[in-house]
């Protein structure tokens, strides 16, 4: 799972300190924003994503969390002082 789809569910947070801070893309937004302005055109359509499609995300989150656990942690440490006791897996 890359980075972008992290922000897209909601982990930006954890991704600033993953790769360094968000990144502005030439239209002046940051690529969370791009995100969220992408997902509020989605949803405004009414369409919806394939079950297997959202199962498929669902896989990815779980296998990014699984391999990334210990630097999401270490995030919310530095962010929030939480962390010591998540276990991520």
């Amino acid at each position: 799972m890359d980075i972008l789809l992290a922000a897209e569910l909601g982990f930006s947070s954890c991704c600033d300190h993953l790769k360094g801070g968000s990144v502005q893309i030439a239209s002046g937004m940051s690529r969370e924003q791009l995100a969220v302005q992408r997902a509020r055109r989605s949803f405004q359509t009414g369409r919806t994503r394939p079950l297997d499609f959202r199962t498929q995300q669902l896989r990815r989150l779980q296998s990014f969390i699984k391999e990334r656990h210990r630097d999401i942690k270490d995030a919310l440490q530095r962010d929030l002082g939480k962390g010591h006791r998540w276990d991520g897996g």
